[in-house]
This record gives structure tokens, sequence and C-alpha cells, in this order.
């Protein structure tokens, strides 16, 4: 009986679990649960915290605006006027002085930011500016501006996503003046389209269409020295084979106006050469080369149908230039935009590739001219095709 007894008691000792370890478990585990909940909570109230801080810090840039009022650029001064709409505060960290290719020139302070002027709504203040001493007159220049809400950066929010700025381009005023290669002549004419009307595709792809027996080309002149009406003469001769087609008509100056002049130049087909003239005056640029590629056989694959230069209304930079192009079978090609002076040097050269996919037959291809060029520089515009 006793050894019966003694199992008994072997086996509940290794089945049973005392009520003093189950709250011991208990506890531990309630403990932990609490713990874990603080801590939760805690981090639940730190991003609430930041996600709030964030969106007030994001809510007072958006409601800032910061304008560049007044430059006086021979004093090295600016005037900046706080016009944003809310009762906002603005600080400004910053004011440095750049070229127009995006050099840095110099800067207000130095190194780094500092509180240089702080405006409330409304409030403008005049402040010193960076200026260049070896920049030349008739430059463009550019300053820009960072600022901040007071308000983020009396509380210690200063990071880059806050910090907003402004910029304002304008002409050196003063400064040496280059001598141009090409001095403007007392009577000029500036052409910044010319436009051979050519078929697109076909047989006929880059050949002069006819019109009643004449082919016709679209020009535009929106500068010139005089208000006047001038005769202009449009010769173009095809390159490689001598023939040529000329016409004249007149046409006001300047004029945003585009003429179409007519002329024996239909049946014509790139790659040609148009010389435009006047014994009123003189046009700048006076020779347009239209580029083709042509096969074996002499169709025309791609060519320039047509070229139009952008410049700057207040310096007359030639910033872009566009050149239409046809092609009667897609693929890729170089084309190459040349500008030259009046002496037949190189101011600006470069190639791209042109890709016509199926389906498309015309683009617009752009050429930026970096750094910008004097319109009145320009004297021939040369394209090729290949």
């Amino acid at each position: 009986m006793e050894v019966v007894n003694s199992q008994l008691r072997g086996k509940r000792s290794r089945r049973g679990i005392t009520f003093v370890e189950v709250a011991i478990v208990a506890s531990i585990v309630l403990a932990l649960g609490i713990v874990l909940m603080f801590i939760a909570a805690g981090w639940a109230q730190s991003s609430i915290l930041n996600l709030t801080q964030e969106t007030d810090a994001n809510i007072q840039a958006l409601r800032s605006a910061l304008i560049i009022e007044e430059i006086n650029y021979t004093y090295g001064q600016i005037i900046v006027r706080n016009i944003a709409d809310y009762n906002v505060s603005l600080t400004v960290m910053k004011i440095a002085l750049f070229k127009e290719n995006g050099t840095l020139i110099g800067s207000i302070p130095q190194n780094g930011f500092t509180s240089l002027a702080n405006l409330t709504k409304g409030q403008a203040a005049q402040l010193n500016a960076p200026t260049c001493s070896t920049c030349n007159r008739g430059e463009r220049l550019k300053y820009r501006i960072w600022y901040i809400p007071t308000e983020l950066l009396e509380k210690g929010l200063f990071k880059s996503t806050y910090m907003l700025y402004v910029e304002s381009s304008f002409i050196n005023p003063i400064g040496p003046h280059t001598q141009p290669a090409c001095p403007l002549p007392n009577k000029w004419t500036l052409i910044d389209m010319v436009d051979p009307v050519t078929w697109i595709s076909g047989q006929d792809g880059g050949v002069i269409a006819s019109f009643y027996g004449r082919g016709k080309v679209w020009i535009k002149a929106p500068l010139a020295s005089d208000n006047e009406t001038i005769n202009f003469r449009v010769t173009v001769e095809e390159i490689g084979s001598g023939r040529s087609g000329s016409g004249s008509d007149d046409v006001e100056v300047p004029s945003e106006n585009q003429y179409a002049i007519y002329g024996t130049y239909n049946g014509l087909k790139v790659p040609f050469k148009i010389t435009l003239s006047s014994p009123d005056t003189n046009v700048i640029p006076h020779t347009w080369v239209f580029g083709g590629k042509k096969s074996n056989w002499g169709r025309v694959h791609a060519h320039v149908s047509g070229i139009v230069i952008f410049w700057r209304d207040e310096d007359q930079k030639v910033e872009n230039v566009m050149l239409e192009m046809g092609a009667d079978e897609w693929g890729t090609y170089r084309v190459t935009l040349k500008l030259k002076d009046c002496n037949d040097a190189i101011l600006y050269q470069r190639t791209k590739l042109v890709e016509f996919k199926p389906g498309s037959n015309t683009l617009n291809v752009f050429f930026r001219v970096s750094p910008a060029l004097d319109f009145d520089q320009i004297y021939i515009v040369e394209t090729e095709v290949r």
C-alpha cells in the first residue's frame, strides 16, 4: 500500500501547478503588457506630435511669399518685400549672385546662412547685395534670395525642406563693354524665321512646292533700325547642282507678321541655300542653309523645312533655334546646326540624333543655345542632315 501511495504522490507532483506559480506568471504577463502599453502610447504621442509639427511647418512655408521689388545694381542694393497673404513673418537668410549659366559669383554671407532681415507682413527692407567686378556690361545676371518663416527659425526648425527662395534676372548695366566682332551697320533688319514651303514626303519630298508656277518662302522681320517698307529679295540655290531661282516683294519692318515671298524657286530640292538681301537695308542673318539627306538615286529621306530663331525681348539674346523637319523614311538621322558671324566664324555648333518613328513624318527639333548669343552677331544659319 505504501508503494502505491508513493507512486500516486509522485504522479500528482509531476502534473500539478500551484496557485502561487499561476499568480506569478499572470503578474509577469500583466506587467509586460502594461510596460508595452505605455511604450506604445508614448510612441504614438511622439509620432502625433512630430506629424503635427511637420504639418504646421509646411503650412507656414506654403503661406510665405517674398519678392524682389527693386534692384539697384550700381550701388549693390536690393529691396525685398514680404507679400504673404497671411500674418507670416519672414527671415532673409542669404543673397547670392549668379551668372546666366548658373556659376556662383558671390553671396552674402559667403558661407552658410544667417539672419539678414526680419520682415512682417507687407514690410520691405533694403539690403546689401553682391556684385561682379569682372562681368561685362550687358551680361545677364541673376539674384537668388533664400528665406524662411521666422516662427520656424525661432523653434529651431531650420531645415532645407522649409527653406524657400526667390529669383530675379537682370541685365548688367555697368562694367566694360565688349566690342562685337560684327558691329551693326547704320541700317539693318533682323530675320528670325525663314520657311520655304516644301513637300514633306513622297517622290517630291524636300522639293519647294509650286503655287501657280511659283515657289513660296515665308519670312519674318521683327527688329529693324527704322520703321519703313523695304524691298526684300530671296534667292534659292541648290547645293551641288547650281540650279537657282529668286523672287522679291515689299515688306514692312519691323513687324511680327509673316510675309510670303514668291519666286522662281519652285521645283528646287534640298539641300539648298537661301540668301536674303535688300537694296534698302542690311539683312541679318543673310544666309540660311536647309539640309537634307538623299538616297543614292536622289530621293530625299529627311530634310529641314523651316528654321525659327527664339530670342529674348529684353536683350535680344538668342536662346533657342527650332528646326521644322519632314521625313519620307522612318529611322534615326544626325542633324547639325551651325551659327556663324559675319567673318564666317562658328559661334555655335551642335549635332543631335533625331528619330522618326512609324506613323510620324514631321518633327520640331529644338537646339538650346548656351551661352545665349547676340542676335545681331548671327549672319549665317546652317543645317545638315545625315
